[in-house]
């Protein structure tokens, strides 16, 4: 739902997955923008992204170790939802 709600009002989106079945799934079905997180270069690909869109909104919906990634790579005064 939010992929879809995010593509018809032109916001950029990038999802993160654990699972290469799953980014396979969201590619398939639309997504531009799907990271690994079992990639060893995620942290990279995800500042990498982050900066090319001015990221500055996270919304993370599992915990555990994930926001800490997702702060380090939004800019000073990020938010994470």
């Amino acid at each position: 739902m939010m992929i879809k709600l995010f593509k018809e009002n032109k916001i950029g989106c990038i999802n993160i997955v654990r699972r290469q079945e799953q980014v396979d799934l969201l590619m398939n079905s639309g997504s531009e923008y799907v990271l690994n997180s079992n990639d060893p270069d995620f942290d990279k690909k995800l500042v990498a992204l982050t900066t090319k869109f001015g990221a500055s909104v996270a919304l993370e919906a599992v915990s555990g170790e994930m926001p800490g990634h997702i702060l380090n790579a939004l800019p000073r005064k990020g938010v994470l939802i």
